[in-house]
């Protein structure tokens, strides 16, 4: 069954597709990858790595023949993870920013060209460190497409923080942008505003770079200091984290994956 259900994936003359991207590879209504958030090559979302007592951020593009209704199913095995799915929505300039929330198993949707949803996944700190297979299911009444990944659930656990409101990066900057702000509160010592911020791909964005300051945070000792550390994730993001210098271009939005790459590990030794 598995095999049958991977060949409908990767058949081309079915007309479906499932597509998964981390969260700082946004789209547009048209399910094209924004202009600032191109660059470096996308990472292949197949066996993602997860913290316990984190929420990790995935956008799903789903495409099917125009107007066809279809099903949308998200599955877990085995189940020790909580997961939540929202439709994204255009702002003014047709970046899908905002996000309305759909069921994991969403039924009856007349398709768009295509459909773009961000799948939302918490791992409990109780939670064993292991392997979760989630599964993306359509079916558009005629056959199913599946998208599986076989996620890694470190034993790292973030600790409590604070994941309030605060700045976000403009929509036409890069998606690391709003990552690096939040980072940068720790980094740099930077006091985190307290205005509200709007609900959105954004302040997911946030919410996420807050835990890995957590996360940083918890890591100092063992890492011989909080300079020491930043000296190490200055490293790998390819330029200081204080100051006005960015990250290289050809390294894509996703450079910042480098740092929580570096977190998740170490915090899980």
């Amino acid at each position: 069954m598995r095999l049958f259900a991977w060949l409908l994936l990767a058949a081309p003359g079915f007309g479906q597709r499932i597509d998964v991207y981390s969260e700082f590879r946004r789209l547009n209504a048209k399910g094209a990858m924004l202009d600032a958030d191109q660059g470096g090559k996308p990472r292949e979302i197949l066996s993602p790595a997860l913290i316990r007592n984190g929420w990790h951020s995935y956008h799903v593009v789903v495409t099917v023949q125009t107007g066809r209704d279809y099903a949308v199913h998200v599955v877990q095995n085995p189940e020790r993870l909580r997961m939540r799915l929202f439709r994204e929505l255009p702002d003014s300039s047709g970046a899908l920013e905002y996000l309305e929330p759909a069921k994991l198993s969403e039924q009856g949707k007349a398709a768009r060209t295509p459909d773009v949803y961000l799948l939302e996944v918490f791992v409990p700190a109780a939670a064993p460190a292991g392997r979760v297979r989630i599964e993306i299911q359509v079916h558009d009444g005629y056959t199913w497409a599946t998208y599986p990944m076989e996620a890694r659930v470190f034993a790292g656990i973030v600790p409590a923080h604070q994941a309030t409101g605060g700045r976000l990066a403009a929509v036409r900057e890069p998606s690391s942008e709003t990552a690096r702000l939040a980072f940068r509160e720790y980094a740099c010592g930077e006091a985190a505003p307290s205005a509200p911020v709007p609900r959105g791909i954004r302040e997911a964005i946030r919410r996420n770079a807050l835990q890995d300051a957590a996360l940083a945070r918890m890591l100092e000792s063992k890492a011989g200091g909080r300079e020491a550390l930043l000296a190490k994730l200055a490293e790998r993001a390819g330029s200081p984290l204080c100051g006005a210098a960015r990250p290289p271009a050809d390294l894509g939005p996703e450079w910042y994956l480098r740092i929580r790459d570096y977190l998740f590990r170490e915090t899980s030794h």
